[in-house]
């Protein structure tokens, strides 16, 4: 039997407008893959929708930023593990540009996701480093 009543909680990421209707539609919340400066616009969309759509409470709206700290080989091998995965894609330099690669940038992303209601935020690390572990840990403790 599922964990959880009713079964796993389902999360939708996305950027369209389909794909954040369909989080009201048949989702439990929303995943934003995105820096928190241009989250603001699709968590309210997903909001709306909810609402729209006549669900009870609120969708679980979970952040999710891209990020690595360390010692330049290991941004390197992280830059190199983002460019590999998206390859030729049309948003490999939007993640890019994106990634977060110092303390303050991920406090600021975790800060600014808090800010926008967020219920929790993920830290994606694009490094097997397992020095991230701790690096990360000290940082958000």
């Amino acid at each position: 039997a599922p964990a959880r009543r009713g079964g796993p909680q389902v999360l939708f990421g996305g950027f369209t407008a389909v794909a954040l209707a369909r989080v009201a539609r048949c989702g439990d919340g929303f995943l934003c893959a995105s820096p928190p400066a241009a989250a603001d616009d699709l968590l309210r969309t997903v909001e709306k929708d909810w609402e729209q759509a006549g669900r009870a409470g609120r969708p679980r709206l979970v952040g999710q930023v891209n990020a690595a700290l360390g010692p330049d080989p290991v941004l390197a091998e992280g830059r190199a593990a983002i460019a590999r995965y998206y390859g030729t894609s049309q948003y490999t330099e939007h993640v890019l540009d994106a990634w977060l690669t110092t303390p303050r940038q991920i406090r600021d992303a975790l800060t600014g996701y808090e800010d926008l209601g967020a219920d929790e935020t993920i830290i994606y690390c694009w490094s097997p480093d397992t020095d991230q572990i701790d690096r990360l840990a000290d940082l958000v403790s």
